[in-house]
């Protein structure tokens, strides 16, 4: 299972970047050019990207979380008693 958590938490991160990287600055400019002509260009450029861009930020995010569930923080290593001091000689 840590194979497998440390797998979705790779994908999880590439994902999350590919949206911000790729779909926020699409949606940005679409969005300008939406609001720079009234509503008359660029709306459904701004209708498929922007919700692709949530949709791909939200599974990464999503792919984060399940990836660290599945890999359980590794174990600490058990600390040896402190020795025992002899008996003083009688």
């Amino acid at each position: 299972m840590r194979f497998l958590g440390l797998l979705l938490l790779i994908v999880g991160v590439l994902m999350l970047t590919a949206g911000l990287a790729l779909g926020l600055p699409f949606s940005g400019v679409f969005l300008v050019g939406f609001i720079g002509t009234g509503g008359r260009e660029a709306g459904r450029e701004l209708a498929l990207f922007l919700p692709l861009t949530l949709i791909a930020c939200g599974l990464g995010l999503a792919l984060i979380r399940v990836g660290r569930w599945l890999r359980p923080p590794p174990l600490r290593p058990v600390q040896p008693a402190p020795p025992v001091p002899a008996d003083p000689p009688a």
